[in-house]
């Protein structure tokens, strides 16, 4: 489980220890996160931001997804992928910004 997913919702002051799993998307694979607390302010503070989580299967499909259309990305950037596919079918059908810059 992500640390930050973690420490979001419950509204911790510090993040937790999480123990890391084998994953392909390793780049983000972190069991204590630097800087996460200041992570967890900036979303909190910028109008009722979210954390998401991205499962291995939905990693793995949209990194295949990905090669089906002729990009051969890193598995990491797969999480990404599905991280926003997984934002967009959450949230964009209830009116909120896609980003906020």
């Amino acid at each position: 489980m992500c640390a930050l997913y973690e420490a979001f919702p419950s509204r911790l002051t510090q993040i937790p220890h999480v123990s890391t799993q084998p994953t392909l998307a390793e780049g983000i694979a972190v069991s204590a996160q630097w800087g996460g607390m200041q992570m967890i302010e900036q979303i909190r503070g910028n109008r009722g931001g979210t954390v998401l989580v991205v499962e291995e299967p939905e990693i793995r499909e949209s990194l295949l997804k990905m090669v089906r259309m002729g990009y051969y990305i890193e598995p990491t950037t797969a999480a990404i992928v599905a991280g926003v596919e997984q934002y967009l079918s959450k949230y964009a059908q209830r009116g909120k910004q896609w980003f906020q810059c």
